[in-house]
């Protein structure tokens, strides 16, 4: 359809809102994962420790996510509303990405200098990664898939499936571009992602607002 062409789509500024909130989302996401798998590396060297957590971990976000579609989502929509529901995974990894960069600073986050630190700076970016998989797929991802029914029924499905294909397969590159340039940097410490994921939870506030009005 000549509705749905990437070059129509451009030139839509609903759909390119929609299209920058997903991208932020994505890279978002993709930041906190890097954070993560960065520090259970230092945290769990013996591969079968590693193993261990990784599924401990996986099944929690599992469990949580049935629990939160079970139970939370449809009170949290029905109560609050889209702009609340979409401003929770936001909220909740600035707060521990915050609670990770204070402790940093001030406690350090070297495993060897600070194990002290490193283990409350590990705790934090693990929770803010557990709560941005868990939130991201049983509720951000049912949220926004609402915001595409004001488009026209005739095109709605084409555009949705541009968007969630090709800005979500695009945001996910771009990351990994831009962490395989934070690899090359020998002076940028996880400390510094942490900054960069705070940054990225600015823009998700204003990409949220701008949809919502």
């Amino acid at each position: 359809r000549n509705e749905t062409s990437v070059r129509k789509l451009v030139k839509n500024p609903y759909v390119m809102l929609l299209s920058l909130f997903l991208f932020v989302s994505m890279i978002t996401y993709v930041f906190n994962q890097y954070a993560f798998q960065q520090l259970i590396k230092e945290q769990y060297p013996e591969e079968r420790e590693l193993t261990n957590f990784n599924a401990f971990f996986t099944g929690s976000v599992y469990a949580l996510s049935l629990l939160m579609q079970t139970f939370a989502n449809n009170r949290i929509i029905a109560n609050y509303g889209l702009r609340i529901a979409l401003f929770l995974l936001p909220t909740i990894v600035g707060i521990f990405a915050v609670a990770s960069l204070l402790t940093g600073v001030t406690m350090g986050f070297d495993k060897e200098t600070s194990p002290a630190g490193f283990v409350f700076f590990f705790l934090f970016i693990s929770i803010g990664r557990m709560f941005n998989w868990t939130l991201r797929d049983s509720l951000e991802n049912p949220v926004f898939k609402l915001f595409f029914i004001p488009l026209d029924s005739r095109i709605r499905f084409n555009i949705q499936t541009k968007v969630e294909g090709i800005v979500n397969e695009g945001a996910r590159f771009f990351a990994g571009l831009l962490i395989f340039g934070i690899a090359f940097l020998p002076f940028i410490k996880v400390i510094h992602v942490v900054i960069l994921l705070l940054v990225m939870v600015v823009l998700y506030y204003f990409v949220v607002h701008r949809m919502y009005n």
